[in-house]
């Protein structure tokens, strides 16, 4: 029973190697079942992987991806890929993708293999931290009566950041009047500045 049953998996081990080694142009099947049979192959039969010259990506060492800041921008990081002890090579031997990767939180990279020879996919999470706003800059805040008045914008590195969506607003008047912005959402910290209270007429 238990050669029976190891028979049978060499031999479904050796069509879906079959499969996922045949150029993806002379196959008469969907890329979708193409995939499914890669990875059925790597998860069913990774020795025999080897054995058929089929080497899945999900089994790479792939190097660490640190902490990535917020810039307004997608954030591509591309670590690198070793499978097998061969360095791969991005574009030739697999494909980055990326999914959440503009805002702050958990960002997913995922290397897709592009070769024949190479099969799956693995995925990794990376975070994307919020930018500091220490550094943002006041339009002038002209002297008046008002005691709270409003910034409607700041602005950090080249870009706009609204009141209420990158930060919000705080006041204080121990000493020296000042408003202080309050980074939220893609923002932390804080910045300010001081503004005059002109007495009341």
């Amino acid at each position: 029973m238990k050669k029976t049953l190891l028979l049978s998996a060499i031999a479904i081990a050796a069509s879906f190697a079959a499969l996922a080694s045949e150029p993806a142009d002379l196959l008469p099947v969907s890329s979708a079942l193409r995939s499914r049979a890669m990875d059925a192959e790597c998860a069913l039969a990774p020795t025999l992987a080897k054995l058929y010259r089929q080497h899945c990506i999900e089994a790479a060492a792939v190097s660490n991806v640190s902490a990535q800041t917020y810039n307004g921008a997608a954030i591509t990081p591309t670590p690198g890929v070793v499978l097998d002890g061969v360095t791969l090579t991005a574009g030739t031997d697999f494909a980055f993708s990326y999914t959440n990767n503009v805002n702050a939180g958990n960002a997913t990279l995922t290397i897709t293999a592009a070769k024949a020879g190479y099969f799956g996919s693995k995925s990794l999470t990376f975070l994307v931290l919020p930018a500091d706003i220490a550094a943002a800059a006041f339009a002038p805040i002209a002297a008046s009566t008002n005691h709270t008045p409003n910034v409607a914008t700041l602005s950090l590195g080249g870009a706009t950041l609204s009141n209420g969506v990158d930060y919000v607003l705080s006041y204080s008047y121990a000493g020296a009047t000042n408003v202080i912005a309050h980074g939220i959402g893609n923002y932390t910290g804080t910045a300010s500045t001081n503004f005059v209270i002109n007495a009341a007429q």
